[in-house]
């Protein structure tokens, strides 16, 4: 179905995300920071970004700065997953464009994987 690109530094809740998304068919490449997703994005196109906030180095809001600002990916679907609730951080990134911010503890592997078809039907 779709690529998909986790940037997710959980190696248990990268898994778990990975294999919910394989059985519905999409195409799961994982990196751990902002870096290597930049890296990836650079050679790779994919359909669809899921990123956590708190990552080593780069975060996962200014990745997705990047993204917006950069002409191949600025209408680039992107999901936020992340353990922060605060209502700054969920305006921040939809500020930025991001189709949905989700809390990890909010979430279950079902739902991100009506979300993702939700974003990519869009």
């Amino acid at each position: 179905m779709a690529k998909i690109l986790l940037i997710e530094d959980n190696s248990m809740i990268c898994r778990i995300w990975m294999l919910q998304l394989e059985k519905f068919g999409h195409s799961v490449t994982a990196v751990s920071s902002g870096d290597e997703a930049l890296e990836h994005l650079a050679s790779e196109s994919v359909d669809l970004v899921l990123t956590d906030v708190m990552l080593p180095g780069m975060g996962g809001l200014e990745i997705v700065e990047k993204l917006r600002a950069d002409e191949k990916t600025k209408d680039l679907p992107v999901i936020v997953l992340s353990a922060l609730s605060s209502r700054s951080n969920k305006e921040k990134a939809l500020s930025l464009g991001v189709f949905k911010y989700i809390v990890k503890s909010e979430c279950t592997p079902g739902r991100l994987a009506a979300t993702v078809t939700e974003a990519l039907a869009d």
